[in-house]
Protein backbone atom coordinates (compact mmCIF):
# COMPACT_ATOMS: atom_id res chain seq x y z
CA UNK A 1 0.00 0.00 0.00
CA UNK A 2 1.34 3.58 -1.18
CA UNK A 3 -1.19 5.46 0.28
CA UNK A 4 -2.20 7.38 -2.95
CA UNK A 5 -5.69 8.69 -3.80
CA UNK A 6 -5.96 10.13 -7.41
CA UNK A 7 -8.27 12.86 -6.91
CA UNK A 8 -10.49 14.08 -10.43
CA UNK A 9 -11.99 16.66 -8.63
CA UNK A 10 -11.76 20.37 -9.75
CA UNK A 11 -13.60 22.22 -6.91
CA UNK A 12 -10.58 23.30 -4.58
CA UNK A 13 -12.48 23.69 -1.95
CA UNK A 14 -12.65 19.78 -2.19
CA UNK A 15 -9.70 19.22 -2.77
CA UNK A 16 -8.33 21.17 0.40
CA UNK A 17 -11.21 19.12 2.52
CA UNK A 18 -9.65 15.77 0.86
CA UNK A 19 -6.04 16.72 1.37
CA UNK A 20 -5.95 17.74 4.50
CA UNK A 21 -8.02 14.54 5.78
CA UNK A 22 -5.50 12.29 3.74
CA UNK A 23 -2.68 14.10 5.29
CA UNK A 24 -3.98 13.44 8.79
CA UNK A 25 -4.42 9.73 7.95
CA UNK A 26 -1.21 9.38 6.28
CA UNK A 27 -2.21 9.14 2.48
CA UNK A 28 -1.27 11.77 -0.33
CA UNK A 29 -3.15 12.99 -2.91
CA UNK A 30 -2.70 13.53 -6.56
CA UNK A 31 -4.96 15.95 -8.24
CA UNK A 32 -6.23 15.77 -12.20
CA UNK A 33 -9.04 18.09 -12.45
CA UNK A 34 -8.42 17.99 -16.29
CA UNK A 35 -7.21 14.93 -18.50
CA UNK A 36 -4.60 17.19 -19.75
CA UNK A 37 -3.05 17.08 -16.15
CA UNK A 38 -3.35 12.99 -16.44
CA UNK A 39 -1.34 12.81 -19.24
CA UNK A 40 -0.09 14.28 -22.27
CA UNK A 41 -1.92 13.31 -25.20
CA UNK A 42 0.01 13.82 -28.40
CA UNK A 43 -2.69 12.00 -30.91
CA UNK A 44 -6.46 12.11 -30.03
CA UNK A 45 -7.61 8.59 -30.81
CA UNK A 46 -10.18 6.97 -28.37
CA UNK A 47 -8.01 3.67 -28.79
CA UNK A 48 -5.16 5.70 -27.79
CA UNK A 49 -6.72 7.53 -24.66
CA UNK A 50 -8.16 4.35 -23.25
CA UNK A 51 -4.62 2.76 -23.04
CA UNK A 52 -3.48 6.31 -22.00
CA UNK A 53 -5.70 6.24 -19.59
CA UNK A 54 -5.18 2.71 -18.22
CA UNK A 55 -1.62 2.68 -18.19
CA UNK A 56 -1.10 5.96 -16.58
CA UNK A 57 -3.42 4.87 -13.90
CA UNK A 58 -1.99 1.97 -13.31
CA UNK A 59 1.51 2.56 -13.36
CA UNK A 60 0.53 4.94 -10.74
CA UNK A 61 -0.94 2.36 -8.20
CA UNK A 62 -2.95 4.18 -6.45
CA UNK A 63 -5.29 2.87 -3.58
CA UNK A 64 -8.59 4.97 -4.36
CA UNK A 65 -9.76 6.87 -6.95
CA UNK A 66 -12.09 9.61 -6.26
CA UNK A 67 -14.17 11.08 -8.65
CA UNK A 68 -16.23 14.94 -8.70
CA UNK A 69 -19.07 13.71 -10.43
CA UNK A 70 -19.73 17.88 -11.72
CA UNK A 71 -16.41 18.00 -12.95
CA UNK A 72 -16.80 17.70 -16.71
CA UNK A 73 -13.04 18.01 -17.59
CA UNK A 74 -13.22 14.15 -16.91
CA UNK A 75 -15.03 11.83 -18.46
CA UNK A 76 -15.52 9.77 -16.07
CA UNK A 77 -18.63 8.25 -17.95
CA UNK A 78 -15.74 6.56 -20.17
CA UNK A 79 -13.67 5.89 -17.73
CA UNK A 80 -15.01 4.74 -14.44
CA UNK A 81 -16.31 1.27 -16.97
CA UNK A 82 -13.20 0.89 -18.45
CA UNK A 83 -11.35 0.98 -15.17
CA UNK A 84 -13.13 -0.90 -13.67
CA UNK A 85 -13.22 -3.93 -16.35
CA UNK A 86 -9.79 -3.73 -16.95
CA UNK A 87 -7.51 -6.90 -14.81
CA UNK A 88 -4.97 -3.79 -14.31
CA UNK A 89 -7.36 -1.34 -12.44
CA UNK A 90 -10.36 -3.44 -11.70
CA UNK A 91 -9.70 -3.15 -8.13
CA UNK A 92 -8.21 0.11 -7.67
CA UNK A 93 -11.96 1.42 -5.76
CA UNK A 94 -13.70 4.52 -7.03
CA UNK A 95 -15.72 6.40 -4.97
CA UNK A 96 -18.22 9.62 -6.79
CA UNK A 97 -19.44 12.61 -4.86
CA UNK A 98 -21.78 15.15 -6.65
CA UNK A 99 -24.81 17.05 -5.60
CA UNK A 100 -28.04 15.65 -4.03
CA UNK A 101 -30.22 16.99 -6.45
CA UNK A 102 -28.56 15.33 -9.52
CA UNK A 103 -30.00 11.74 -8.96
CA UNK A 104 -29.87 11.08 -12.52
CA UNK A 105 -25.72 11.36 -12.44
CA UNK A 106 -25.85 8.97 -9.12
CA UNK A 107 -27.61 6.38 -11.06
CA UNK A 108 -25.25 6.34 -14.02
CA UNK A 109 -21.86 6.38 -11.42
CA UNK A 110 -23.45 3.54 -10.12
CA UNK A 111 -23.86 1.66 -13.17
CA UNK A 112 -20.72 2.75 -14.78
CA UNK A 113 -19.15 0.60 -11.82
CA UNK A 114 -17.96 2.99 -8.95
CA UNK A 115 -18.21 1.60 -5.81
CA UNK A 116 -19.68 4.16 -3.57
CA UNK A 117 -21.56 6.94 -4.53
CA UNK A 118 -22.34 10.01 -2.43
CA UNK A 119 -24.02 13.73 -2.33
CA UNK A 120 -21.45 16.11 -1.22
CA UNK A 121 -22.47 16.41 2.51
CA UNK A 122 -22.46 13.09 3.17
CA UNK A 123 -19.09 12.59 1.49
CA UNK A 124 -17.16 15.07 3.68
CA UNK A 125 -18.85 13.47 6.55
CA UNK A 126 -17.39 9.83 5.91
CA UNK A 127 -14.41 10.92 4.37
CA UNK A 128 -11.93 10.26 6.77
CA UNK A 129 -13.79 6.14 6.99
CA UNK A 130 -13.37 6.12 3.53
CA UNK A 131 -9.79 6.83 3.59
CA UNK A 132 -9.15 4.32 6.15
CA UNK A 133 -11.48 1.27 4.47
CA UNK A 134 -9.81 1.80 1.15
CA UNK A 135 -6.32 3.60 1.23
CA UNK A 136 -5.21 1.51 4.57
CA UNK A 137 -7.61 -1.32 5.17
CA UNK A 138 -6.89 -3.85 7.59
Amino acid sequence: MNGLILGFVSDIMFQTRIESTAERLGAKVYWASTTDQVFDLDIDTPLFEESAVLDHISNMEPNLLIFDLGNNSIPWTDWIPLLKNHPKTEEIPVVCFGSHVNTEVFVKARKTGADEVLARSRFVTVLPSLIRKYVFPD
